[in-house]
């Protein structure tokens, strides 16, 4: 097994909006025998509610709210860098009506990755930006393609063209 598998951006990957999507459809029945596989699964993205809430709330998860710490110069890198990371296990009472979060850690840190560890990064950051536009990008196209396609038809027909 793996002792630990981090996805990142998964809230690009696992979208919650995209929850028809068969390739998702299969990634959250593959999480329900993940344990074979992988002994730790950790997610990131900026927002929660981006991941597929199946993913989400899957038993034993641990969600981790990192707070970007006030004050003090931003000429002082330890304070630039200076995060929290706080770690919250949720909880559902047997009869399901029931649930929230208790708080199990926290954690002071530096957000700044060392040098060589940012230029081995960065190449796979700019793909999956990369990778985001070119998708936005085809969806752009194919619907002006659609929508310019609705208007020629409209005209054929001898309907007035909307603007």
């Amino acid at each position: 097994r793996i002792p630990c598998f981090t996805w990142d951006d998964a809230g690009y990957w696992l979208f919650s909006l995209n929850w028809t999507d068969p390739l998702l459809i299969a990634v959250q029945k593959y999480m329900n025998v993940v344990g074979t596989d992988i002994n730790s699964l950790m997610l990131t993205t900026p927002e929660p509610t981006w991941i597929l809430s199946k993913i989400a709330k899957m038993p034993g998860t641990i969600r981790i709210k990192v707070i970007k710490r006030d004050g003090g110069g931003t000429d002082n890198d330890s304070r630039l860098y200076s995060r929290k990371a706080v770690a919250y296990k949720p909880w559902v009472s047997p009869d399901l009506k029931m649930h929230g979060v208790n708080k199990i850690m926290e954690d002071d840190f530096s957000c700044k990755l060392p040098d060589e560890f940012y230029k081995w990064y960065k190449p796979t950051r700019e793909k999956y930006a990369s990778l985001a536009k070119k998708e936005m990008m085809a969806e752009l196209i194919s619907r002006n393609k659609k929508a310019q396609e609705k208007r020629d038809k409209a005209t054929k027909r001898g309907r007035p063209r909307k603007k």
